[in-house]
């Protein structure tokens, strides 16, 4: 999520805001910010190894670049034994 404000700390809203990936598929190409200043989206890795979601502001040099961890946590229709187990090994792999 991104959150957009004017110098007066004001949000904008109407803003186009285009979502890029790097070993990641945003859902969005890109979307509005809403009355709030705010836009979001969900991304999907391409694989464990991680990757960035960088959102551009249209018509600004302004952008932030999110980093996704990855792990096989991340994978998709896990049950919750599944999910458990790969919460543990998500912990321990990086103190190995």
């Amino acid at each position: 999520m991104v959150a957009l404000t004017g110098s007066n700390n004001a949000p904008i809203a109407g803003a186009r805001i285009l979502w890029r990936g790097t070993n990641a598929e945003p859902r969005d190409a890109e979307t509005v910010t809403g009355t709030n200043g705010q836009a979001q989206t969900t991304a999907v890795l391409f694989d464990a190894s991680g990757g960035t979601v960088t959102a551009l502001i249209e018509g600004s040099n302004l952008r932030a670049v999110f980093v996704l961890n990855g792990g096989v946590v991340e994978t998709s229709n896990l049950d919750p034994d599944q999910r458990r187990n790969a919460e543990l090994v998500d912990a321990l792999c990086p103190a190995v």
